[in-house]
């Protein structure tokens, strides 16, 4: 079994605190002790296994926000945003992005019924708006 050392093979760094852990580095912490063991890994990052057992309730749980390896994935429901104009019309982000296409900025005025792109390249700058509805 290899040691489990802090801030090494993908795990966070040791903190003063246990509430100074992120969310990602909990579920870092919890899939390895899962691999590891318990006690081992609470040795490790100087915290009490109850602290540890207590993130696994959350992070152990199949509907919880991380995989078997070790990786964390996106939220399964994600937030949807919708730009609204003054008169009630609305659009979401991902319908503006199909109708932009490729951009480095895209600035939304839902006032104007527009949004204004900007693509860079090495050599040049185009710019460009499409209407929203």
């Amino acid at each position: 079994m290899n040691e489990i050392i802090p801030n090494r093979d993908g795990l966070p760094p040791k903190k003063a605190s246990k509430d100074k852990y992120t969310a990602e580095e909990k579920a870092v912490i919890v899939a390895k002790a899962a691999e590891s063991g318990l006690h081992e890994v609470a040795d490790a990052y100087g915290l009490s296994w109850r602290v540890v057992a207590g993130w696994q309730r959350f992070y152990n749980n199949p509907s919880s926000n991380i995989t078997n390896n070790n990786t964390v994935i996106e939220q399964t429901k994600q937030t949807t945003l919708i730009i609204q104009s003054p008169s009630g019309q609305e659009i979401t982000t991902e319908e503006i992005l199909a109708k932009v296409g490729k951009a480095d900025k895209i600035y939304i005025r839902a006032d104007e019924n527009k949004a204004y792109w900007v693509r860079t390249s090495q050599d040049s700058q185009q710019t460009g708006s499409v209407e929203l509805w």
